[in-house]
């Protein structure tokens, strides 16, 4: 919907599919600030992706983004050899935290960047998170891991926030 928007594609209907879908999006988010997939709840894996969501949509930062923010933020301490690392939840929260700016990103910045580079093998790929000691560590694949990892220290240089907003 939003590549429709940013290459100026007229596409009848698509004002109102995204308003819908920016509020499917916004009825996924707990009581706490998470988001949820199905249904609503406070699932630190989807936050990322719900926030991202909503910033695709035009959500200015405010409200639900900044209560997903505050939400995933509480789970730190982020550690790359913890159970509870999971890449996933990481890669789509550096691409809503790059996309906001300021003090989430700050934020989000500074709590992943040194665990990534600590979870990188002599060989470059990346090692299972949480030393791969939850189930879901241990069924990723090496180039899963090495291709989140890379594009998560690559938004530094080869990413514009995606909101086509530069902060």
């Amino acid at each position: 919907l939003k590549a429709a928007v940013h290459a100026r594609v007229e596409v009848p209907g698509l004002d109102a599919a995204m308003k819908k879908t920016r509020a499917l999006i916004a009825g996924r988010q707990g009581p706490l600030g998470g988001f949820g997939y199905r249904r609503t709840e406070d699932k630190p894996s989807l936050t990322g992706v719900g926030i991202l969501g909503l910033q695709m949509l035009g959500d200015p930062g405010k409200g639900e983004s900044q209560r997903g923010f505050d939400y995933f933020f509480k789970g730190g301490p982020f550690s790359y050899n913890t159970e509870s690392c999971d890449l996933y939840a990481w890669y789509y929260m550096t691409q809503a935290a790059f996309n906001q700016g300021d003090k989430p990103w700050e934020t989000w910045n500074a709590a992943f960047r040194e665990e990534i580079l600590l979870g990188q093998d002599r060989d470059g790929s990346w090692a299972p998170e949480g030393s791969g000691k939850s189930e879901q560590a241990r069924g990723d694949s090496e180039v899963y891991r090495s291709c989140l990892s890379t594009l998560m220290l690559e938004v530094y240089y080869r990413y514009l926030p995606a909101t086509g907003q530069i902060n």
